[in-house]
């Protein structure tokens, strides 16, 4: 474990971002980990755990604290049974490779969450979704060290209090700990039980076109990469965070009142409540393709921010709350920030 001095968070940050950090810091086991939090600069310093930096929009062009970039890696299967198998993943596994591998294995409960480029630790503590499957329902524990007790510690799933986009970790436990590893069950596959969750309108346009017959993890994975691919920006060539809002949920009397002044506008049920689209709320409140100093919203989605080159964190933040302002005046609705501001 070596601590580093003044480095450039530029690469680690995916909307690319000049930003200084006075302490950098990788660690590779828990080993390191536990070796870090008993040196001076941790004691003395506040800190911010950094997976693969898809998530965050650093907010300075200087970072008095200590970064800890979290670069664990193993997988192994733990526990199985006819039907499931348990899986320990290491924090800094990518999260799409992992879905690969598994389709690979034959696993399923977790295809539809292909494509979203975040690493294992981010997924609790985002409780990624997408296509209306939650990365939540297929975790059974997460492990993480304590930063003031120096002690390994193991939630179950109920104890990691999973809401939409949220948990635990984005909350009481923020920047209080590191996650090491995640445990999940997963189904392995079988024609007979297998249930694919197509219900999403894109999914089941695609298999009409597509005329599958035998729907496998496979071609729902398949499928859900194409839509994000004709979606979403390639982040190779184009800098961003992709979505950049999350999709408010409102109550069922709002949405009717909101329904009879826009027939239109596209919903889903989650629990007693229902979750509308984020990114039709921008559309609709004129918002599509706009551009605003250096920043614009993406031409295939608006929830999307995209990078033109020569933004500063400044300008993001700018757009962001013109958008929040734009879709409260229109419909009355608060949209948040998926992306953490640092």
């Amino acid at each position: 474990m070596h601590i580093q001095k003044n480095i450039d968070l530029f690469p680690y940050n995916t909307f690319h971002l000049h930003c200084l950090a006075r302490y950098f810091v990788e660690i590779h086991n828990i080993q390191d980990l536990q070796e870090l939090i008993s040196h001076d600069v941790f004691l003395w310093s506040s800190h911010l755990i950094l997976g693969g930096g898809s998530n965050i929009l650093l907010t300075t062009p200087t970072f008095e604290w200590l970064v800890i970039k979290n670069n664990i890696l193993w997988k192994k299967i733990i526990q199985q049974t006819t039907r499931d198998i348990h899986i320990q993943v290491g924090a800094w596994e990518n999260w799409n490779s992992f879905v690969l591998w598994s389709i690979e294995q034959w696993y399923t409960w977790i295809e539809n969450l292909i494509s979203i480029p975040w690493n294992m630790g981010a997924a609790p503590m985002q409780n990624i979704w997408a296509y209306w499957v939650e990365i939540a329902d297929s975790i059974t524990e997460v492990t993480y060290v304590d930063f003031s007790t120096w002690k390994v510690h193991t939630l179950s799933n109920t104890a990691c209090a999973f809401w939409y986009r949220d948990s635990i970790f984005k909350q009481t436990l923020k920047n209080k700990v590191c996650i090491t590893h995640v445990t999940l069950c997963l189904q392995k596959y079988t024609p007979e039980i297998y249930t694919p969750n197509i219900s999403y309108w894109a999914i089941k346009k695609k298999l009409e076109m597509l005329k599958h017959k035998d729907i496998t993890p496979a071609v729902v994975a398949t499928i859900i990469a194409d839509i994000r691919a004709e979606k979403l920006p390639d982040r190779t060539r184009i800098w961003t965070a992709w979505s950049f809002f999350k999709n408010p949920i409102v109550t069922q009397e709002k949405y009717l009142n909101l329904q009879k002044q826009h027939p239109q506008i596209v919903w889903h049920p989650h629990q007693d409540n229902i979750k509308l689209s984020a990114g039709q709320l921008i559309d609709l409140s004129g918002l599509k393709w706009i551009t605003k100093d250096a920043v614009g919203t993406y031409k295939n989605h608006a929830l999307v921010l995209v990078h033109h080159g020569w933004w500063t964190w400044k300008d993001i933040v700018d757009i962001s709350a013109y958008i929040q302002q734009k879709v409260y005046t229109t419909f009355g609705i608060h949209i948040e920030p998926e992306v953490n501001f640092i």
